[in-house]
């Protein structure tokens, strides 16, 4: 297992490309350019690139062109949020908005899915998945408020198409299970080489609604989970932060570095809000210890986060959504979906004086 990490300080695509090249040579990753490649990036929803919630353009360009001087056929896909339908008319809009056209790649417009299998897992994936020669993951750094971490693992879950998403979520309430399933992803999927697009980041109350951080590097590795642990020393975290990625952390140990010195930005990346040691209280008192969503008068009540809600919490009433916060399973799925960004994390007095004993406890001082 291999991993390099470079410095970028800007989205110059001539700089994005020096470094993603020399970072892939590095850990002598070039087969895995070639052939028909799938490119998944992170495309959450119809963002803007400047709102650093999705995968950069100019990154996404870069591994193409790298992709196709070896002749490779880049193809980049993506399923995005659950609270948008896996067809052609959204993918055409997701793919404007998000400025994935002219990039260098032919764009997915097959909605088809079927199941794929490692050993006793799987998983139903866009049919894709399964037509070209590797995949390439190109994840965004960012927080998140379910997951904590949303960078390389957590990038794979768009490979699960549209609303089959909900059921996860639904069936896997706790966030112990839900990153498992997300590790088992990475198992099935085994992508060739991830290429995390860290230039800037989002910390906070990630996914969308963080708040922008420029941390200027460029990771890539053979092994998504590697990535993962790199992010999360590159932005000054213990791996025990993200769910499942502590007992993992030993890959560290059997991995070549490569690159630049990696020095851990300061102040740390802040954390979600729904960050809090509630475990330690039972999950019954769970809601009393993490954030609760709340909907602010940015609502327009457009119901994308009643379809979103796993668990039917939420209702449209009087044109505004209206959250049951005895339903609610604090998988936040409504504020990471929501395009008015009208839904927010509230803590109590109590879980924010938590938070900030976990935050004290997690950091890398």
């Amino acid at each position: 297992m291999r991993i390099a990490i470079l410095r970028c300080p800007d989205y110059d695509e001539e700089r994005v490309f020096s470094a993603v090249k020399k970072a892939v040579e590095l850990i002598g990753g070039i087969d895995g350019l070639k052939g028909k490649i799938l490119l998944k990036p992170n495309l959450l929803g119809f963002y803007h690139s400047d709102r650093g919630i999705t995968t950069h353009p100019s990154v996404v360009k870069a591994i193409a062109k790298l992709t196709k001087s070896f002749g490779g056929r880049p193809v980049i896909a993506d399923s995005p949020g659950m609270g948008i339908p896996y067809n052609k008319e959204s993918l055409k809009k997701l793919y404007k908005t998000t400025q994935m056209e002219g990039l260098g790649a032919d764009l997915n417009y097959n909605t088809e899915f079927k199941g794929f299998f490692f050993q006793d897992k799987g998983f139903r994936l866009i049919s894709l998945v399964g037509e070209v020669d590797s995949v390439i993951n190109i994840p965004k750094l960012k927080t998140h408020s379910y997951t904590v971490l949303s960078c390389a693992v957590k990038n794979l879950f768009g490979l699960i198409p549209g609303f089959d998403k909900l059921g996860y979520h639904s069936t896997l309430p706790k966030i112990e299970d839900f990153s498992s399933m997300l590790f088992c992803l990475a198992d099935v999927v085994q992508p060739k080489l991830t290429i995390v697009d860290g230039i800037v980041g989002m910390e906070g109350d990630g996914p969308s609604g963080g708040v922008i951080r420029r941390v200027g590097w460029i990771i890539v590795s053979d092994n998504p989970i590697l990535a993962d642990l790199a992010a999360c020393r590159l932005i000054g975290w213990k791996p025990e932060i993200v769910p499942g990625l502590s007992e993992r952390a030993k890959l560290f140990d059997r991995c070549e570095w490569f690159g630049d010195e990696v020095m851990p930005i300061s102040p740390p990346f802040r954390l979600p809000q729904s960050v809090a040691p509630w475990k330690r209280f039972g999950r019954y008192l769970k809601p009393f210890f993490t954030a609760k969503p709340v909907v602010s008068m940015a609502c327009i009540g457009c119901e994308i986060c009643k379809k979103t809600c796993p668990r039917g919490a939420i209702k449209i009433k009087e044109g505004r959504a209206m959250i049951d916060d005895l339903l609610c399973i604090r998988c936040y799925c409504c504020q990471e979906l929501c395009p008015q960004g009208a839904i927010l994390l509230k803590n109590s007095v109590l879980a924010k004086t938590l938070s900030y004993l976990v935050e004290k406890r997690i950091y890398r001082r």
